[in-house]
Parts: C-alpha cells; structure tokens; sequence
C-alpha cells in the first residue's frame, strides 16, 4: 500500500502523506446518496460526487494511462483490476484512512494501494493538489508496469514512474516530464551514481532503502529515463520494452545495456552528464488520445458501491470496516461471483485461509476471471501436500486438480511466474501424457528459461509424453548450473534424473527378460548397480539379479543339454542349486539332475575322466 506523500520521496522512504485539505460537503437535494459508476477500459470509478467533476478525474486518468502507452507497451488484458473510489465529503473518507503502527490514522486525503491480482485507489474528493497528483500518477505507473510481461528494473520502474507523475492535461495536450524541482537540486548538489551503480541496485540495496540515499537514487533514476525519454531518443516507443527483453534474455547486465544502446556505461554516463549540466529539461507532449472516450457513466448498484467500499477498506487495512461492508454486499447478493472474490480476498487478508478457500471455491464455479482466484485454489491443495511429504503426498486426482487450476491462472496471466513453476513441481507426479501440460510449461520455458522449476516441468510433461531424451537433457541444464537454481530446483532435477534412469534401466530390464535375452538383461542390471541406486532400493535389486543369474544358468544349462554336454549340464544345474534363491529355477534344476542320474549323464569317473 502507498499513501500519498509530502514533499520528497527520501522524506518518508516509500510512504506519501499528504496535506489533507478542506473539502465542502455537499449534499444530494433528498439527503439520499447516489453513487455512480464510470466504467473504462482499464479501471472502474464509483462515487456519489458530481457527475462533470468525477468524470474529469476519470478523463484525466484515461489520458494518462495513453500516455504510458506511448512510452511502453503493456497487454490491457493483463493490468490487474483497479478500482477508483472518490467520495464528495471528507469525513465519509476518514473511515478508510490508512493506519499507522500506532494505530492511528494517517492525515491525509487519499491512498493508492497495489495488491497481488488487484489495486485500489481512493480520494476524499475530486481536486488533487500538486503532491497528491504526483503519488496518484507516481503509483498509476507501478500500477501500469504491474501488467507487463517482462521484468522491469528497479531504476526503470522507479524512474517512469517519477517522470510521469508530473503528468497534467492542459490546452487541449497531455504533458509529463515537468522538472521536479527536489530531483534537479539533488543531482546539483551530490556527485551522479556511475550508471553501472544505478542500474545495479535492487529493492534490498542501501541506496534503496536508507533514507539518506533513497533520494540520489530516486533524482538520478528520474534523470536517466528523462534523458532517455527526451534527449537523443526522443521518445523511441521501443526502447524501454526492448531493453527489458534485453534485461532477461541477457547473462550479463551491461550486454543488455549495449545491445540496446549501442554503446558501454561509461559512453551513457558522458551523455547523461552533459545532458544533466545544460540544464535544459524537454517535457512530453501530445495531443489528447482518443481512448478519452471510451467512458461509460451508469448508476452504481448497492451491491457495487458496497464492494467497492469493501475493497476500499481492504486496501487501507482497515479491517472491521473491511467486514462491515462485506456483510452488507453479502446482504444484496451473497452468491454473486464479485461477492465470492472480495470476501475471499478479505478472508486471506485476515488469514483464515480455510474461508478464502470456500469463498474462491464459489467464484470458480462461477467463472471468475481472477486469476488470483485459480492460483490460490491450486496453491491451498499443493502446499498442504507439501507439509504432508512433498509432491508424494499428492495423489493423481488431487495432482490434477491442481495443475489445471495453475493453468487457469496461466490462461489469464500469462506472465505469471509463480504459476508455472508451480505447474512445473506438480506435473511430474501425475505420470500422465498430457498435450495441455506439455504447452502451458514449453510457453513458460520460452518466457523464463532460466527458471528451473519450470524446465523440471517441461521436463516432466515430456517424459510423461514419451520423449525421454528431451527430458534428461532439460534436467541436465538444471544439474549442471546449479548454483543459478534454487537448492530444491537442483535437488529436485538430481532426485527425478536418478529416478527416470532408475524406471527405465528396471524397463529395459523387464523387455529383455520378456525376450528370455537373460544375458543382455543381466549386463544391463549389473550396470545400474554400478551407477548406484536408492539404498531402499538396492537389497530387491540384488535378489532380482540373483534370481537373473540362475535363469541365465538355466537357460544355458538347456542349451548344453540340447548338445549333449551332460558334464556341463550337470555344472550349470549345480550353479543354480548354489544360488540363493527361493524360485520354480531351483526345482528345474533339481529335476533335470535328478533325471541326469537316472540316465548316469555327466557323471566324472573316479579318476577324474
């Protein structure tokens, strides 16, 4: 959750206050609230205010979002729901402020909130001053790259969302890339990060969580995509998405830097210098998008105002207003499909997982399109298994339950990692042919290659298909890096290769003893014991080679008889008699011997003929 905030982002570390200001309270002619709803392509807004004045808010929020979309390009169909909920009286906002530690309420008139699969953003009222404007836009941009399919690094994300939270209609255009007055004092009083610093620092580094720091990074991250934005590349629509494709596909991070921009750190640094020093800062401009009016306005339901509310509440952490609105939306309409996702949504935020179950459970049935809905559906069956013994302790119609609800979630995010690799630990003990499985983990394998849960799923689903070759040299590019998977990705890959070779020597093993090739089959045996095997395993294997060895014998003592050569008859019987074995081999045996006697064959003479 992000509040709005006060002058810097250093300031406060990630949180934004804002000022709350006076806001007149303006009541419908009846005293009777009615809200209602604007519906656009990417988000929906609810509020008892004044038509014109909210459908300027949503209008403006349309705008920016196009504008985004002239920089980086992101699938619509992937941005998580967000809903817009703006009151016209501050104090029917002050239930739903967010809390500090303490317990109290933050000061401030409106919050943006990011979860998993959903976002919530809320406003005392329709006018934004100049640091609530900048949080909205800030957070819209986090919003907005949430939904992208490639990873995004700290320094982009972070500096897009500075650059257009100046974003502002005015004259007929929209405009972001103002200069941000407590960024440029920044880069003028400090010495610039060399970018091959910047572009290397991570949500754990100091220079993103230290208050004393936090502010270079933010100033020169601003700056470097300014420069990108509106210096030499003007604009170029491509760059940021190429250079994320770059980012991910690339081992080494200044390989993708200069696929991308042609050129090392220390060439950049020079051009980010100069660019910094003349002082002169281009600011976005463009026309208004058409997308302005793809908005619909439509009285707002009770039982939509009521979820809205609960979502609200459920962004902000305020739990008993949370409850208070989920009962009343239950009271219109307890069965309704959103009904089902919010309560769940709420019942996980309390944890009580059991709840969040049952309420996903029912959207399911009714055909939710959170892919939330589906993933934590299959991650309740999956992890409980876990604690119960890992993957065995799933069986095959649990196994499947949960792979197909993991690639619901695939169906609609298909970008979601945790998805796959989910999808990627469970497949293997379905032991089952499944085109399904096989294309859902080869998509994730060409989305994360690196990834080696999913290369362990691919690798399952093509052994299960039959393709075994495949399937050991997926695990082999797990085994042999491991030190880029995580410890149970390299021992999962280990424990399954030893495991499929395991299956199919015992495989080959049994065809060849079908054939009655006792020799062949005896080679192959003694060379899985060589590799080593299960020590559960090993003490039935050596009495499967014992019982091996004496149909071997056998069988050679039948051919000896066939030619006559009764001493080594009676030579291979005896073998067979001396073996520790306990099966019908042992009878034959002593019922040839018993009939070499009757015919005195084989015999040695005294004198040893």
């Amino acid at each position: 959750m992000t509040l709005s905030r006060g002058r810097t982002l250093s300031e406060i570390s990630r949180c934004f206050l804002l000022v709350a200001w006076a806001l007149a309270c303006v009541l419908p002619a009846n005293g009777r609230e009615k809200w209602q709803k604007i519906v656009a392509p990417r988000f929906t807004l609810y509020s008892p205010g004044r038509s014109a004045d909210v459908l300027r808010v949503a209008t403006e929020f349309q705008q920016f979002i196009g504008s985004l979309g002239d920089v980086i390009h992101v699938d619509p169909r992937t941005l998580p729901p967000l809903t817009i909920v703006i009151f016209d009286r501050e104090k029917d906002f002050r239930p739903f402020r967010p809390l500090k530690p303490n317990g109290k309420p933050w000061d401030v008139a409106g919050f943006f909130s990011r979860q998993e699969g959903w976002s919530v953003f809320g406003l005392a009222g329709t006018d934004m001053d100049e640091d609530l404007r900048r949080t909205v836009f800030h957070e819209g941009v986090h919003w907005y790259l949430s939904g992208s399919d490639l990873p995004n690094p700290l320094w982009m994300e972070e500096g897009l969302a500075e650059v257009f939270s100046t974003f502002a209609v005015k004259k007929g255009r929209r405009e972001w890339g103002q200069p941000i007055a407590d960024h440029v004092v920044t880069l003028r009083s400090s010495s610039p990060l060399p970018l091959e610093k910047l572009l290397s620092v991570s949500r754990s580094s100091p220079l993103f969580n230290e208050t004393q720091r936090t502010g270079l990074f933010y100033a020169e991250s601003w700056a470097f995509v300014h420069y990108l934005l509106f210096g030499e590349h003007n604009q170029d629509r491509t760059l940021f998405n190429d250079y994320s494709k770059a980012f991910r596909t690339n081992a080494l991070p200044e390989d993708a830097f200069k696929s991308v921009f042609k050129k090392d750190y220390a060439g950049m640094d020079h051009e980010l210098y100069a660019y910094l020093n003349s002082g002169k800062y281009f600011v976005g401009s463009r026309p208004l998008s058409v997308d302005a009016a793809a908005l619909t306005i439509e009285p707002a339901t009770d039982l939509e105002r009521e979820l809205a509310l609960a979502r609200l509440a459920l962004g902000s952490g305020r739990t008993e207003a949370v409850q208070e609105h989920i009962a009343a939306a239950q009271g219109f309409d307890k069965d309704s499909l959103a009904t089902n996702e919010v309560a769940g949504y709420a019942a996980g935020a309390r944890g009580d997982t059991t709840a969040m179950i049952d309420y996903f459970t029912v959207a399911a049935k009714n055909g939710s399109k959170d892919y939330r809905v589906y993933f934590e559906l299959a991650q309740r069956v999956h992890q409980s298994a876990s604690d119960v013994g890992g993957l065995v302790g799933l069986s095959g119609e649990d196994a499947r339950r949960v792979a197909t609800n993991y690639e619901k979630t695939i169906n609609l995010r298909p970008w979601f990692l945790p998805a796959y690799q989910g999808l990627g630990g469970v497949v293997e003990p379905l032991g089952q042919k499944n085109g399904e499985d096989l294309k859902f983990l080869r998509q994730g394998h060409h989305l994360f290659p690196g990834d080696g849960m999913i290369t362990i799923g691919l690798a399952a689903a093509a052994h299960n298909s039959g393709a075994t070759s495949e399937a050991h040299t997926l695990l082999a590019t797990v085994i042999s890096t491991p030190d880029q998977q995580t410890p149970a990705a390299a021992t999962y890959a280990r424990r399954l290769d030893e495991a499929w070779n395991f299956s199919e020597a015992n495989e080959k093993i049994r065809t060849l003893v079908e054939a009655r090739h006792f020799a062949e089959a005896l080679s192959e045996l003694d060379a899985l014991l060589a590799r080593g095997v299960p020590a559960p395993a090993r003490p039935t294997l050596l009495i499967n080679r014992a019982n091996l060895h004496a149909s071997l014998l056998l069988e050679q003592a039948h051919t000896a008889w066939d030619e006559h050569r009764w001493t080594d008859v009676r030579k291979l019987l005896g073998e067979v008699l001396d073996s520790p074995i306990h099966t019908g081999a042992k009878y034959e045996a002593q019922r040839k011997l018993a009939e070499l006697d009757r015919r005195n064959l084989g015999r040695e003479s005294k004198a040893g003929n």
